[in-house]
């Protein structure tokens, strides 16, 4: 057990600095970006309302109008 710790701080000093650089260097993943038209239909035809980077923003809204007696449709792009 002993020689297993000597043997491990010696490699972790050898190859350390080196490894740790490395790892700095990769950056994070990234989502990609999704965005939420909510549209409203008005009178005889749909209208886009707006456009949120979060469901849960168009939702809301989304919410908002249909409470307010319009049809909506909330479509991701």
């Amino acid at each position: 057990m002993l020689r297993k710790l000597i043997l491990a701080v010696a490699v972790a000093t050898l190859v350390g600095p080196s490894a740790i650089s490395a790892a700095t260097d990769i950056a994070p993943p990234t989502r990609p970006q999704r965005q939420f038209k909510v549209f409203v239909q008005r009178g005889s035809g749909w209208q886009l309302h707006g456009t949120y980077p979060l469901h849960a923003e168009a939702r809301r809204v989304a919410i908002r109008l249909w409470h307010e007696g319009y049809r909506v449709e909330i479509w991701e792009v």
